[in-house]
């Protein structure tokens, strides 16, 4: 999710940004979620807010998802 923003000073400047559940990497592209708080033991954040077990770490640590 991308949106544009306005800023007024001497000139309309238009730049990007993310909506507030997405970030990006420099590249603009709001492609990586933020889990917030972050993902424990071993568990990826594969959504906003959505940590997934590592498929590796799953069957040894149950409790890898918050």
């Amino acid at each position: 999710c991308t949106r544009y923003k306005i800023k007024r000073m001497s000139r309309a400047i238009y730049y990007k940004s993310c909506c507030p559940e997405w970030n990006h990497n420099g590249d603009q592209n709001c492609n990586i979620p933020i889990c917030s708080p972050a993902c424990q033991r071993g568990a990826t954040c594969v959504a906003p807010y959505k940590c997934e077990c590592n498929p590796d770490q799953a069957e040894y640590n149950m409790d890898c998802e918050r």
